[in-house]
């Protein structure tokens, strides 16, 4: 028979065998729970991997991008504005040397401009005073060329004649002839009364021009008038004719002064146009053969002027109030009033620029420019022609009365 307490006992040790396998059967079913999940999360990033690795295979590579986050700190800051005043500072002087480009790219297309201009500008290879002497009956003049300058081809004489004394001119210039050449009479003061054999009559007044073609045979003559004002100023021209008009008709032509166009100057002044073209505008005179630019040029003191001249054409110019600086700005010459400044052409040099002087008064002048002949030059007294022999023939035409 066994006892109460052993019976006991064994109950308890039933219990605790129990609970032992209880404990152990959670345990493992935990364990298993764990080793289970983990499995499947290593599962399922592989895949995650392999299929990323897929698509990354199909799409064309991009450029890695390093997007590297730092922690944001005073020094990082620091460094992060000195890079920006750097950039800031780099960007300003990049603008600068091109702006200094720019400048020094400027300098030299203007400097490079203003050398063609400068070569394209005549200038001055002789300066000289006309000599006082008279002609006609007495008249007292300047003689310009035919004087210190013995001709200027095509252009053989230029008088300026100015006075306010009577006895010095109204003795005038009586009828005498002239063969194979041109006069040209411009009047700026007083009056000229103009006859000739041919029945052609002009009285030119202030202002006004007369252009004479002597061609085979001319008797004139060019009587002073006296004026309220008693001064008679004004110059003459003679222009040799080419041998091939040396006997053509006498023609003249006698231009009033509202007939002579005038361009206002913009500096100031004005230019009187009476032969050839100035600014799109043309002169009265026409149909003369050696194709003449005569300009009356007055400019305000320091203003500036500027013509073209045909590279070919003889040109000169004569100063008869104040002064200019004739030529390129670098090379201009002085020609003051009674002066004559002769304008060398060639290489290029189609232009004129002038400087007006400084004095009150400016500068007037005339510019005249023809196309030279280059033929032999005959010449005695009012006779031009290209041979002595024709110069003979012209004296005996003339005492024939084959005028």
């Amino acid at each position: 028979m066994i006892s109460h307490k052993h019976s006991r006992t064994n109950l308890n040790n039933k219990y605790k065998n129990i609970y032992t396998i209880t404990f152990i059967i959670v345990i493992a079913s935990l364990l298993y729970y764990f080793l289970s999940s983990t499995t499947t999360t290593a599962t399922t990033y592989i895949q995650q991997q392999q299929l990323l690795q897929q698509q990354q295979q199909q799409q064309p590579q991009q450029p890695q991008q390093h997007n590297t986050l730092k922690p944001i700190n005073s020094n990082s800051n620091n460094n992060k504005k000195d890079n920006n005043i750097n950039l800031l500072n780099n960007n300003k002087k990049q603008k600068l040397k091109e702006k200094d480009n720019t400048n020094n790219n400027t300098e030299k297309e203007d400097k490079n401009n203003n050398n063609t201009i400068e070569m394209s500008s005549r200038i001055v290879s002789k300066v000289s005073t006309g000599m006082m002497t008279s002609d006609g009956a007495g008249v007292k003049l300047r003689r310009i060329i035919g004087g210190p300058i013995s001709d200027l081809d095509p252009f053989l004489l230029l008088d300026e004649f100015k006075s306010d004394d009577p006895n010095q001119y109204i003795a005038g210039f009586p009828s005498h002839p002239h063969r194979g050449f041109e006069t040209v009479t411009y009047m700026l003061r007083g009056t000229m009364e103009h006859k000739d054999h041919k029945g052609n009559y002009g009285l030119l007044k202030a202002n006004s021009v007369s252009w004479m073609s002597a061609g085979r045979g001319i008797i004139h003559s060019e009587m002073p008038q006296l004026d309220r004002d008693k001064v008679v100023w004004g110059f003459q021209l003679w222009v040799n004719l080419p041998k091939s008009h040396k006997m053509m008709e006498p023609r003249y032509q006698d231009i009033p002064a509202k007939n002579i166009p005038e361009v206002i100057e913009e500096g100031g002044g004005k230019t009187r146009i009476i032969a050839g073209v100035y600014k799109n505008i043309t002169g009265p005179i026409v149909g003369i053969v050696t194709n003449p630019l005569y300009l009356d040029v007055k400019l305000s003191p320091g203003s500036t002027f500027s013509e073209e001249i045909p590279n070919d054409h003889q040109a000169f110019v004569y100063v008869f109030e104040g002064s200019a600086r004739f030529g390129p700005k670098s090379k201009g010459k002085e020609v003051k009033t009674s002066q004559i400044g002769i304008l060398q052409g060639g290489q290029g040099r189609d232009r004129i620029d002038v400087i007006a002087g400084d004095s009150d008064e400016g500068v007037r002048f005339l510019l005249v420019a023809c196309k030279p002949l280059n033929e032999p030059i005959a010449r005695y007294g009012p006779f031009v022609m290209n041979t002595e022999a024709e110069i003979q023939q012209a004296f005996k035409d003339y005492q024939a009365g084959r005028f």
